[in-house]
């Protein structure tokens, strides 16, 4: 069977409705131009037009749009150990299959716990496969540009290990 990928992404932009919303700044390709001839000490004229590269600047906290949260995002340790960042996450552990569990039944400011996942599953007759990714459909981002800190269901007490036990 051929794998089959699902873009989850959500596009980074300063009209998203986050808490600490990302900031772009666009740099034309004249301005981009006067940039390289201060980095590469050639004038600006040089470049067709007097214009090189367009780029832009993003600032973005690391919860912005589309994410993972690392162990560290919760706390600095992990079973007695520095808890990992994300640029310390195996990579394979974020491509496989996936288990879809849907909540948008579900209001806003839901709290699911192992009971509901457990519950989903068995309305899936499935069982959880070594190193299965968990992806929960709450419907957030269809509202990202709508509302400031919109609350979505989301994983109350339920902690990770509980998921894996």
């Amino acid at each position: 069977m051929a794998r089959r990928f699902i873009d989850l992404s959500v596009p980074i932009s300063p009209g998203l409705k986050e808490p600490i919303p990302a900031s772009i700044r666009y740099f034309s390709h004249a301005e981009g131009a006067k940039q390289a001839s201060r980095m590469l000490d050639i004038p600006a004229s040089a470049f067709p037009d007097s214009k090189a590269w367009a780029t832009e600047e993003v600032a973005l906290n690391t919860h912005t749009g589309t994410h993972v949260d690392a162990p560290w995002h919760y706390g600095e340790w992990t079973d007695g150990k520095p808890a990992r960042t994300i640029d310390e996450m195996p990579l394979e552990w974020f491509y496989g299959d996936g288990v879809l569990f849907d909540f948008t039944d579900k209001p806003p400011g839901y709290e699911f716990t192992v009971g509901d996942l457990t519950e989903k599953l068995q309305e899936m007759n499935y069982t959880f496969k070594p190193y299965d990714i968990v992806l929960i459909r709450c419907d957030a981002d269809k509202k990202i540009y709508k509302k400031k800190l919109c609350l979505h269901p989301r994983r109350g007490i339920c902690r990770g290990n509980q998921m894996v036990d």
